[in-house]
C-alpha cells in the first residue's frame, strides 16, 4: 500500500506548479480573446454597396450629403484602357440576416446614407487575410477581397456576401458606399 500525504505534495509542489502555470496561460489568453466577443452587441446597421467597375472612363458613384450621386466622367479625359461595358449593381445587404438584395440605382438614390468608415452602431467593414507559408518562411499575407466582415467592439462577423458574376469574382469588385441610416 502506497501513502500519498502531505509530505509528497509539498515535495512535487514544484512540478505541479510548472505543469499548471502553462495551463492557467493558455486559458487566461482564451478568455481574452473569446470572452468580449461573447458580451458584444451584435451589428444592426444595414450597409449599401455596389459590383461593376468604375475603372477608366464608366460611369462613378458616390455619396454627398447623405444620398447617392452619379458622376459622369469627364468627356475630355482620357480612359487608361478599353471601354468598361460594366453595369453597375447596388445590394443592401441585411445584417441581421446576413443577406443580400439588388436594388436599382433609383431606390439607392432615395436611401439615407452614411459613409463614415465607422458605422452607427461601432462596426467597421473589413477585407479578410490570407496567407501563405508559416513564419519565417514564405510569409506572404494580402488582402483576401472575397472575404468580408463586420468587426466592433471585440469582435467579428462574417458576411456571407457572393459575388455572382465570373467578373465579379476574378476582379473583386465590391465596393462600399455607405450605412444606410433609417
Amino acid at each position: 500500500m502506497v501513502y500519498y500525504g502531505r509530505m509528497n505534495i509539498r515535495k512535487n509542489a514544484p512540478l505541479i506548479a510548472g505543469l499548471a502555470i502553462p495551463v492557467v496561460m493558455v486559458l487566461l489568453v482564451a478568455a481574452s480573446i473569446y470572452l468580449p466577443a461573447l458580451f458584444a452587441p451584435a451589428p444592426v446597421t444595414n450597409f449599401l454597396y455596389m459590383t461593376g467597375s468604375q475603372y477608366y472612363y464608366g460611369d462613378q458613384y458616390s455619396v454627398d450629403k447623405g444620398r447617392l450621386l452619379k458622376i459622369k466622367p469627364d468627356a475630355e479625359q482620357k480612359p487608361y484602357g478599353p471601354p468598361n461595358n460594366q453595369i453597375a449593381h447596388f445590394y443592401t445587404y441585411n445584417v441581421s440576416t446576413n443577406t443580400r438584395s439588388e436594388i436599382s440605382f433609383e431606390d439607392a438614390q432615395k436611401l439615407t446614407l452614411d459613409s463614415s468608415v465607422t458605422s452607427p452602431d461601432g462596426f467597421q467593414l473589413k477585407n479578410g487575410t490570407q496567407s501563405d507559408g508559416f513564419a519565417p518562411f514564405f510569409v506572404l499575407a494580402s488582402e483576401d477581397y472575397r472575404t468580408h466582415y463586420l468587426v466592433g467592439h471585440g469582435a467579428s462577423y462574417k458576411l456571407g456576401i457572393e459575388q455572382g458574376t465570373a467578373f465579379e469574382r476574378f476582379s473583386n469588385d465590391f465596393q462600399f458606399l455607405g450605412w444606410i441610416i433609417n
